[in-house]
Formats: structure tokens, C-alpha cells, sequence
């Protein structure tokens, strides 16, 4: 995912998703761009339907120079027990997989104290991890259905 901040534009696909499995920990790599002529000091934030302690963000500073441009990373780690905890015997039977979340992108330059926001959207999808899969052909072992169809058995 790329991010052009101060300039409006998103280098980003319509449709960022990243699939998760409880208890591996996952990463999304986002390249934050200074299109401006100016410093800009910047600071991230993620929101979405999913729990906040999933996810934090590592930083290379929060300074990006002129034409220059700094890698966040966003780290997501589910509890191994995750589906344990969320058996169907508690108060709601159905079960949430795919949740909805977008980096929000700070910027400030020093000089003139201007702010802009930026943001970009992703999807997250929870799945249980499952070695019937890795018997399938290649070709079927990327297809979420066929993965959720077996982890049935």
C-alpha cells in the first residue's frame, strides 16, 4: 500500500486485504510519500470494526523530508484461541471473519502549521488455519472458498 501524503492521491488498489490466522503474527507494509515541498511531520492512526489491541504500528520517525519517503509498518496479532473464545455457545451463534479498517495519515508541515488527513482502506480477513489445503493443487489452495469448504471437515 502507498500513501502519497499531502497530496490527495493514493497510490493504493481499491481493495487492500490482508488475510490473518489466530495466533501468526501478520504485516502490512505502507509507504507514506512527501509530495510536498516542505518537512511534514506525520503521525498514524488505524480505526476499524475490529478489536484495537489487534494491531499497532511501527514507525521509521515521524519526520518524512521533501521527495522522500518513510515505510509504516502495521502489525496484527489475533489470539491463538481466538475461535475457542468465540465458540457457538455463547450469546451471539454467529461468528464475525472479515472486518473493515483504514490507516489515517496526520500530516503537519512545521513552517506553516498547515494539516491535512489522508487515508487509505483495507480489508481483514480471520481464518483458521488448516493443512487439508496443502494436498490440493496449487491453483485450488489459493481460493478462499475451497479452504473454507475443507477446514468443514
Amino acid at each position: 500500500m502507498a500513501l502519497g501524503a499531502a497530496s490527495g492521491a493514493i497510490d493504493a488498489a481499491p481493495e487492500l486485504s490482508l488475510l490473518l490466522y489466530p495466533g501468526e503474527p501478520s504485516e502490512m507494509v505502507v509507504q507514506v510519500r512527501n509530495l510536498e515541498r516542505d518537512r511534514l511531520e506525520l503521525s498514524l492512526q488505524v480505526e476499524g470494526d475490529f478489536p484495537s489491541d489487534w494491531c499497532r504500528i511501527g514507525t521509521e520517525g515521524s519526520e518524512i523530508l521533501p521527495g522522500h519517503q518513510m515505510d509504516a509498518v502495521l502489525y496484527f496479532q489475533i489470539a491463538a484461541d481466538f475461535f475457542e473464545q468465540h465458540g457457538v455457545h455463547g450469546e451471539n451463534p454467529t461468528l464475525k471473519l472479515d472486518y473493515q479498517g483504514r490507516l489515517v495519515v496526520y500530516s503537519i508541515e512545521p513552517d506553516t502549521g498547515r494539516r491535512q488527513v489522508e487515508f487509505a482502506s483495507f480489508r481483514l480477513h480471520l481464518r483458521p488455519r488448516s493443512l487439508y489445503a496443502k494436498f490440493l493443487p496449487a491453483i485450488y489452495q489459493e481460493l478462499d472458498f475451497v479452504g473454507r469448504f475443507l477446514k468443514i471437515f
